[in-house]
Formats: C-alpha cells, sequence, structure tokens
C-alpha cells in the first residue's frame, strides 16, 4: 500500500501545513540479508570440497557449456519460429 496518493489527497484537501512522508527503517530486510549471506557462505564451506572438484574438472566446464549452448539454441530456435 501506498502512502504518496493519500498525501497528495491530504495536502491538497485539507488545511495541514505541507510535510514529507518519512518512511522507517527496514529491519526486516537488514537481518533477512544477514542470514542469507551467512547461510550461503556456511554451505560454501561445508560443500567447498564438492565445489573445488567440479570447479577444477575440465570435463564438468564442456558439459555444462554444451547444455548451455543446448539451452541458448532451443530458446532461439522458439523465438524465430
Amino acid at each position: 500500500m501506498n502512502a504518496e496518493p493519500f498525501h497528495r489527497f491530504l495536502t491538497s484537501n485539507a488545511k495541514v501545513p505541507a510535510f514529507s512522508i518519512v518512511r522507517p527503517f527496514n529491519w526486516q530486510k537488514l537481518f533477512v540479508t544477514i542470514a542469507l549471506v551467512v547461510a550461503i557462505g556456511t554451505v560454501t564451506k561445508l560443500a567447498w570440497v564438492q565445489i573445488h572438484h567440479v570447479i577444477t574438472n575440465k570435463n564438468a566446464w564442456a558439459v555444462g557449456c554444451l547444455v548451455l549452448l543446448r539451452i541458448c539454441v532451443g530458446v532461439n530456435f522458439r523465438l524465430r519460429s
């Protein structure tokens, strides 16, 4: 819900002094962001052995590139049809 339409209505129709809309700080967004960063860091730390193996394996990169290429070609083919 936006406060701007009500603010416009109030300032134009009521005899009140001009005031600005002040929004409170979004603490929930801050805590969710911090928790998400900590969770991603923890999962990365715990799974680093498997992640490192996939990153350094040239066959895994080849498979990933081929899958990505297939997806892109399929999407472009559907868009042209």
